[in-house]
């Protein structure tokens, strides 16, 4: 996604509404990315382990993804 590059640079602007319009920005795209996730998840797991497998795969992959962005990061 592209959206955190516009984001980083408004907010770094130090204006209030700069940084308004770049978290709005962030947001929008990440609502329209969970707006859709939920219908394409359920559909792949079957509907007795859906609950499980969907908690899990979830939570692994924000683990993965939240322990592996400050080493990108820097």
């Amino acid at each position: 996604m592209i959206s955190p590059y516009p984001m980083f640079i408004l907010v770094q602007s130090g204006n209030m509404v700069s940084m308004i319009i770049g978290i709005a920005i962030a947001v929008v795209c990440m609502a329209s990315f969970y707006s859709v996730i939920a219908g394409f998840v359920s559909g792949v797991f079957p509907v007795r382990v859906r609950y499980s497998a969907i908690s899990i795969s979830y939570q692994v992959c924000g683990a993965i993804a939240a322990g592996l962005t400050p080493l990108v990061g820097t």
